[in-house]
């Protein structure tokens, strides 16, 4: 009784998304950096599925919830202040573990927390931000094997994928 109560518990585990891995271990898979929707609690959220699946997938596999409000109240406070966070995450990420990659991960705000990190924002009705910095250089975007956003306001798409495999 007590393995099925174990097999349960992790299968609702994977399915419910990965929890946080430790921070300070270097995935030897891949590293989700993964911006939940508004309104969601803190956590990594709906796209924590598509995260889960994806440690299933890729053994070695580590994920890391971006800390922001998440709120449609402050909407663009609430999405600055993700972007940068995730920026940070970004940093300290690739300077501890310099040869991992990363995906990055949003659903809904989460989607424009990850789009306004990478690309910058510039779209009527919403702060203008600036994209990466310099720091990241054009090699060190190699580290980015794909980027989900679902689902993102302010964009006509509802999904898109950038992947770029070796």
């Amino acid at each position: 009784m007590k393995g099925v109560l174990a097999l349960t518990a992790v299968v609702a585990a994977s399915a419910a998304g990965v929890a946080a891995q430790d921070a300070e271990a270097c995935s030897t898979g891949i590293h989700m950096i993964v911006a939940r929707g508004s309104t969601e609690t803190p956590g990594l959220g709906k796209i924590g599925v598509v995260a889960g699946n994806a440690s299933l997938v890729v053994p070695g596999s580590t994920s890391a919830a971006v800390d922001y409000p998440a709120s449609l109240g402050d909407y663009d406070d609430s999405v600055e202040e993700g972007r940068v966070n995730i920026v940070q995450m970004i940093s300290e990420y690739t300077t501890r573990c310099p040869e991992s990659k990363i995906v990055l991960l949003g659903y809904s705000q989460g989607a424009h927390v990850v789009m306004d990190a990478i690309c910058g924002g510039s779209q009527l009705g919403f702060n203008a931000t600036a994209d990466l910095p310099d720091s990241f250089s054009s090699s060190s975007m190699s580290l980015y094997p794909a980027v989900l956003e679902i689902r993102q306001p302010g964009s006509l798409l509802t999904l898109s994928l950038q992947l770029s495999l070796p």
